[in-house]
């Protein structure tokens, strides 16, 4: 069974960089749904022009995050692409606390 799915996703040519990610990605949308069951959120305004929950906020930093990705491997290459997820965690804590 494992083979057959591995067969089936081979064309995408996953390496650690990638997978660590999207893992990263998928446990922040279910640790956000979960938070959200346990204790629903209220929309909020702050420094971004419209009122938004944690999942607006969760959506914007994920988009965010990928263009900063893409940014810098244009610019900067595949080289120290841990600069890359720094500024990226920075950004999601700031939209995250005050967003």
């Amino acid at each position: 069974m494992i083979d057959g799915l591995i067969e089936h996703f081979e064309w995408m040519r996953w390496n650690w960089p990638s997978a660590i990610f999207f893992g990263v990605i998928f446990g922040a949308i279910v640790g956000c749904t979960v938070w959200d069951v346990i204790a629903p959120g209220c929309r909020r305004r702050r420094w971004l022009p419209f009122a938004m929950t944690r999942g607006d906020r969760l959506f914007i930093g994920i988009i965010l995050t990928i263009g900063l990705f893409l940014l810098w491997l244009a610019t900067v290459g595949n080289q120290a692409l841990w600069g890359a997820g720094v500024l990226a965690l920075i950004l999601n804590a700031a939209l995250a606390r005050w967003g």
